[in-house]
């Protein structure tokens, strides 16, 4: 009876630390998402400060 009770509670054991390792591996995947977006969209405000910095200039230089 020993011997099935520690199956079951491993297998319990076992079931739950996967649960935790998908459930892990999901958070970490949308960190991921989430910092490409970032990214993404920290280069289009740096592209858009660009130009308007060359518009500004290309002002001035017509004033």
């Amino acid at each position: 009876m020993q011997g099935i009770m520690e199956v079951v509670i491993g297998g319990v054991y076992r079931t739950q630390v996967n649960w935790y390792q998908e459930t892990l591996f999901e958070v970490i995947s949308a960190i991921l998402d989430i910092q490409y977006s970032l990214e993404l969209k920290l280069r289009l405000i740096e592209a858009e400060k660009a130009f308007l910095a060359r518009l500004i200039d290309r002002n001035r230089e017509n004033h």
